[in-house]
């Protein structure tokens, strides 16, 4: 799967997750405190936010371990014998190591 597409999964997953979930903790927040306007309205994007932040985190991690492994810092593909300067699966420039 592509890089792009991966971080997509990420973001979007992450979004829509954050948001039910803090939909619903707003939810009992704001019954509990008696303010469940201003709760329900706050908890989604309270929640998107923190789902968001998990997301980007998720990407930097696989950036990360990718770099490491001698893989594309693009796709991920293994670049292990690579003797061409170039990833044959997303065609992006090999870093010189």
């Amino acid at each position: 799967m592509a890089a792009e597409r991966k971080d997509a999964i990420y973001i979007g997953t992450g979004l829509a997750l954050g948001a039910g979930v803090g939909t619903a903790l707003g939810s009992v927040v704001g019954a509990v405190t008696g303010d469940l306007a201003l709760w329900v309205a706050m908890g989604p994007s309270l929640g998107a936010a923190v789902g968001l932040a998990i997301g980007a985190g998720l990407m930097a991690k696989r950036e990360e371990a990718a770099a490491r492994a001698g893989c594309c810092e693009r796709c991920g593909y293994s670049l292990e014998g690579l003797r061409g300067g170039v990833c044959p699966e997303c065609g992006a420039k090999a870093a010189a190591r």
